[in-house]
């Protein structure tokens, strides 16, 4: 995950040995770290791998538990947040949060 938020991976390895060309690409696009570069969620859905795919049918209880995982992931990653934020907030103190908040909007 740390190699993909720098804008760097690897779909070399054995795991993606089974994974069409076309499937590759697509993620590589929307994986791009350059936010300019990455294609907008229109363009992603023109993408030759999922028109090739768009008509393969999928179990609906098959569908609804990958929601529901992703869901999962969601909600712990938003309390693992909150949790971070709320550690960070009580471990530093108010001159170096404006420090930390100016920065912050600097990179913005």
């Amino acid at each position: 995950m740390n190699a993909i938020k720098v804008g760097k991976f690897d779909f070399s390895k054995e795991a993606y040995s089974g994974i069409s060309a076309l499937a590759i690409d697509f993620a590589k696009k929307l994986l791009t770290y350059d936010s300019a570069l990455r294609p907008s969620a229109s363009e992603a859905l023109e993408h030759i791998w999922l028109q090739q795919n768009a008509s393969i049918k999928v179990e609906k209880s098959f569908a609804r538990q990958v929601l529901c995982n992703l869901m999962d992931l969601h909600s712990h990653c938003a309390v693992k947040a909150a949790a971070l934020a709320f550690i960070g907030d009580q471990l530093m103190g108010k001159s170096k949060k404006k420090e930390l908040e100016t920065v912050f909007k600097a990179l913005d």
